[in-house]
């Protein structure tokens, strides 16, 4: 029974998809990139604790990451310059941005911030998934 468990375990294993991120469009590499990952429209893109991953990277001006094991679904990334490193996608008065920001499928930006529906793309176990996402400056 042990071997079984372990034969499906590698089997699983085997089949998780990989998505690879590349950051394009940086003014500077002050800072870090902050990413989140939601596989739910709720919460997208503003509440960062409803999405299912955070991550944070030096930023360089060919920044990437791969995240691996991700599971058959339909996902949707938000992503900041933060190049003050204050956590925060830092606004002016009016609430528009002053750090670069992007989504996946870089939609085009039009009063707020795009919905879940046009950011999210799937991610089929097995595959290894690259998107490009270009940071907006306002």
């Amino acid at each position: 029974m042990k071997i079984l468990i372990c034969i499906l375990s590698l089997i699983s294993f085997a089949q998780a998809a990989s998505l690879t991120l590349n950051i394009k469009n940086l003014k500077s590499e002050n800072g870090s990139i902050r990413i989140a990952i939601w596989d739910q429209a709720q919460g997208f893109p503003k509440d960062y604790t409803t999405s299912i991953e955070q991550v944070s990277i030096a930023a360089t001006k060919d920044a990437q990451i791969t995240l691996k094991n991700l599971k058959t679904a339909r996902y949707a990334i938000a992503v900041f310059h933060d190049a003050n490193n204050d956590e925060d996608l830092n606004t002016n008065r009016l609430g528009i941005p002053s750090e670069g920001f992007g989504f996946s499928n870089n939609p085009r930006i039009i009063l707020g911030p795009p919905t879940y529906r046009k950011c999210n793309f799937k991610v089929t176990e097995g595959q290894n998934v690259t998107k490009n996402i270009f940071l907006k400056h306002l």
